[in-house]
C-alpha cells in the first residue's frame, strides 16, 4: 500500500471515492470542492494524504486549516495515515470530526496528545432522499413562507448564532462569540446558505447550511426563539430550504443531532429523515 499526499490532479480520484460515501463525507467534499487540493490558507482549506492499493485510492484523512483531522478511511489503514498526514502538514492537531469509529481510531492512533479533550459529541448521523421529503402543511398556509436572508436580517441573526453557539455548543457569550457570529451571518448570506421563516411577515425560524455540493446539502444551526418553539417553526424552515436545495439540483440532505434532542429528531424525522449511523466530533485542549 502507497501512502503519499494528495496533489492537484487528484482532484478527480479523491471525488470519485467520496462521492459513494457522501453521507459522512460531506465536510470533506464541501471543502474539496471550495478550495481544491492546493492549500493556499484559506480558512476552509486543508492538506490531504491518501492511502492507495494500486492506483486505487482505498482511504484519506485531511487536516483542516482549523485544525481538525477528517478521516475517511478503513479502521485498519488509519494508524498509517494519520502519522503520514501530519507529517505532511506540520500543524497541531485541534480535534477530529468524522464517522465515530473512525474518530475513534484517530484518536488512538494520536496516543497523548488526545487525551485532553475540552468537548467530544457524539451524533446520530440522518440523511434524507429529497425526492421523498414530506412539506409541512404549514408552508400551504398564506401568512407562512420562508425566504434567503438578506442583509437587513444582520441586527436579528447575529444575536440569533450569539444564542445558539451559547445555548447549543456551550460558547461563553462575549465579543469573540459575536465576533464568530458576524462571520457565520457574512458567510451564510454571501453563500445564499441560510433561511428564514416567517409568519404574517415576522422572523420566527432559521436554518442554514453547514455544507453545500451540487447533489447533496448538509443542514446545520437550527434555530427558533424561546418564545416560538412547539409551534412547528424549525421544521417548516428546515423543510422550506431543502425545498430551494432540491430546486437548484440537490437530491440529498444529510444532518447530525444529538440523541437528547428529542424534539428535534420528531422534526427531522417528519420530514423523512432516517438514523443512518454515528458521527463524532472532539476538541482538543
Amino acid at each position: 500500500m502507497e501512502i503519499r499526499q494528495l496533489q492537484q490532479g487528484d482532484e478527480k480520484r479523491l471525488e470519485r471515492f467520496l462521492r459513494p460515501r457522501t453521507d459522512s463525507s460531506m465536510f470533506l467534499r464541501a471543502t474539496l470542492h471550495r478550495a481544491g487540493l492546493v492549500n493556499r490558507g484559506e480558512r476552509y482549506a486543508g492538506d490531504y494524504v491518501g492511502a492507495f492499493r494500486g492506483r486505487s485510492l482505498v482511504g484519506v484523512v485531511a487536516h483542516f486549516n482549523q485544525g481538525n483531522l477528517a478521516p475517511q478511511a478503513p479502521l485498519a489503514v488509519l494508524p498509517e495515515l494519520v502519522p503520514a498526514m501530519l507529517q505532511a502538514s506540520g500543524r497541531d492537531v485541534e480535534g477530529a470530526v468524522g464517522p465515530a469509529d473512525q474518530v475513534g481510531a484517530v484518536l488512538e492512533t494520536l496516543g497523548k496528545v488526545a487525551r485532553r479533550r475540552k468537548l467530544d459529541e457524539l451524533e446520530g448521523l440522518y440523511t434524507l432522499d429529497l425526492a421523498v421529503l414530506r412539506v409541512p402543511s404549514m408552508l400551504r398556509a398564506q401568512r407562512i413562507a420562508v425566504r434567503p436572508i438578506e442583509e437587513s436580517d444582520r441586527q436579528l441573526l447575529v444575536p440569533w448564532f450569539d444564542a445558539y453557539g451559547v445555548e447549543t455548543l456551550g460558547d461563553s457569550p462575549g465579543a469573540e462569540r459575536t465576533r464568530r457570529s458576524q462571520a457565520r451571518f457574512d458567510t451564510m448570506l454571501a453563500e445564499e446558505r441560510g433561511f428564514l421563516l416567517l409568519r404574517d411577515g415576522e422572523r420566527v425560524a432559521f436554518s442554514g447550511f453547514n455544507a453545500v455540493l451540487p447533489d447533496a446539502v448538509q443542514v446545520g444551526g437550527v434555530y427558533t426563539p424561546p418564545c416560538e418553539r412547539r409551534k412547528g417553526f424549525a421544521r417548516g424552515v428546515v423543510a422550506g430550504s431543502l425545498l430551494a436545495a432540491r430546486k437548484r439540483g440537490a437530491q440529498r440532505a444529510i444532518l447530525f443531532t444529538d440523541d437528547d434532542n428529542v424534539a428535534a429528531i420528531r422534526a427531522y424525522r417528519a420530514l423523512g429523515f432516517e438514523r443512518e449511523g454515528d458521527f463524532r466530533l472532539t476538541l482538543l485542549g
